[in-house]
């Protein structure tokens, strides 16, 4: 039991990631460190989990959680040439699953907070919040739930923060390569960029190439 005294002076941390299911460009994993006196204000401003927002209301949202006075956060942009190691991984356990832990682990080694909240990446929540755990270098008490980012405020802010970022980075693939959509395959436009990537070789480093279900749109 947190009691008020404690509340006063102990902060949360909320994690949180975007892009897990994309075949194009980063898997953005984001940390919101926040004293508990402020969660309120989370609500006050319009925090809500990101995929109840629209991108003009999230990048509004992103700049106030920036302003929050003693607010924190930290971000990881995993490159699809990473992700694809895991998912080609050979050993035990070693998988997308644990990639995200292990991330989520270090925003936890980084950002001050002892309560700790993360969106399970995993289908066994158990089994995530082990291998978070087992990475981190200090004491904490942790949950990890689903659908964390539309139970917990500080995950949601997570949310935001990461959704913006991997916005922001598709944006920069977009003035390079081209409007190839979102990067998901229920996306029209990506689907079509993938059907013609075989005429585009240069590109083959922004693609996650360990994803299965890529055959079905192109054979690479």
């Amino acid at each position: 039991m947190i009691n008020s005294a404690e509340m006063q002076d102990e902060r949360v941390i909320g994690i949180d990631e975007a892009g897990r299911g994309s075949f194009i460009g980063p898997l953005v994993i984001a940390g919101f460190s926040v004293p508990f006196t402020l969660i309120t204000r989370l609500r006050d401003v319009g925090v809500k989990d990101s995929k109840k927002l629209t991108p003009t209301k999230r990048s509004e949202l992103y700049a106030k959680l920036r302003e929050i006075q003693s607010s924190d956060f930290l971000t990881y942009k995993l490159s699809p040439q990473l992700i694809d190691s895991y998912v080609w991984s050979s050993v035990r356990n070693i998988n997308l699953n644990y990639l995200e832990a292990y991330y989520m682990a270090r925003i936890i080694n980084r950002l001050p907070g002892k309560y700790v909240v993360v969106d399970a990446a995993d289908v066994n929540q158990s089994l995530f919040l082990k291998n978070v755990i087992k990475n981190v270098k200090r004491k904490v008490l942790m949950i990890s739930s689903h659908h964390a980012d539309d139970l917990y405020l500080a995950v949601s802010a997570a949310s935001i923060i990461a959704k913006v970022v991997r916005d922001t980075e598709i944006e920069k693939l977009h003035r390079i390569y081209g409007d190839f959509g979102s990067g998901y395959p229920s996306d029209p436009r990506t689907i079509s960029f993938l059907k013609n990537l075989k005429e585009k070789p240069d590109m083959l480093h922004i693609i996650r190439l360990s994803w299965k279900t890529l055959n079905k749109f192109r054979e690479i």
